[in-house]
């Protein structure tokens, strides 16, 4: 199973990345199968085996979608924009906090922004901070820690739409996925699995990555047109369920191993 392990090997430094590459192709031979949970980063990881392209196949991330119903009516007003991840540059919280002002500059209504998980940079999120109260908005930042199941659905359940803003192609995007179960649309690098994950379930749009005018212009669309985004959450729902279905994801799991098993003797 690969799941994103070509995000580690480029953080590597020289020599050590063209090492780790070299001694992950001398012993790509011996894995008969790849599994990948989408078509770009078996492509990616084809390449960085240098295994031929059939070798790696795809299962979807399996989500237990009950686990996160959607809400009786996505929030209107005020318009909640979400983020749940780990509080680290490379998740982009701070592009998503430049966004948020964008959007509030043009958006006349009320807003919040809710942010949950772990903080592994205090200092960087201290600057997320700053960078939100130096614009007098400050008291629209709402923090909800690290929740644990229960505060995950009712945190994802609260809210307008949900943002990933990533620096880093996303192998899983499980947090998108979450989202998208609890019938919250999605906002997304146009990079790693969120452009297959939004076209299968329709439930979100993909931006430019990296792009903070761009997100802000979709967080605007979204709030204007609240029509559009709430039916937008329905088929975030429903694709979910679709697409992503665990019991789905074990039969293709389990078809893959039968192409594999090898007779015995």
């Amino acid at each position: 199973s690969v799941q994103g392990e070509d995000g580690f090997i480029d953080g590597l430094d020289e020599p050590f990345r063209t090492q780790a590459q070299a001694w992950l192709q001398r012993h790509a031979e011996s894995v008969n199968l790849y599994v990948a949970p989408n078509a770009t980063l078996a492509h990616r990881m084809a390449g960085l085996l240098a295994v031929p392209p059939g070798r790696v196949r795809i299962v979807p991330t399996g989500v237990e979608a009950d686990r996160f119903p959607p809400a009786t009516g996505r929030p209107r007003d005020p318009f909640v924009v979400g983020y749940l991840s780990a509080i680290t540059p490379l998740k982009g919280l701070d592009l998503l906090a430049e966004a948020y002002l964008r959007f509030r500059r043009d958006w006349p209504g009320t807003a919040q922004l809710h942010v949950a998980g772990t903080v592994l940079a205090p200092a960087f999120w201290n600057g997320v901070q700053a960078v939100l109260a130096r614009e007098g908005r400050a008291a629209e930042l709402r923090y909800a820690g690290e929740p644990d199941a229960a505060g995950k659905r009712s945190f994802l359940q609260g809210l307008s739409v949900f943002v990933q803003p990533s620096r880093i192609p996303e192998a899983r995007g499980l947090a998108a996925l979450e989202a998208l179960a609890a019938g919250v649309p999605v906002l997304a690098p146009a990079a790693g699995a969120f452009p297959e994950m939004l076209e299968a379930t329709g439930g979100g749009r993909c931006v430019p990555p990296a792009d903070p005018a761009a997100l802000a212009q979709a967080l605007v669309a979204l709030a204007t047109d609240p029509e559009t985004a709430d039916a937008m959450g329905k088929c975030a729902a429903a694709g979910l369920r679709t697409h992503h279905a665990p019991e789905a994801a074990a039969q293709a799991f389990l078809r893959l191993c039968d192409e594999i098993r090898i007779p015995a003797g």
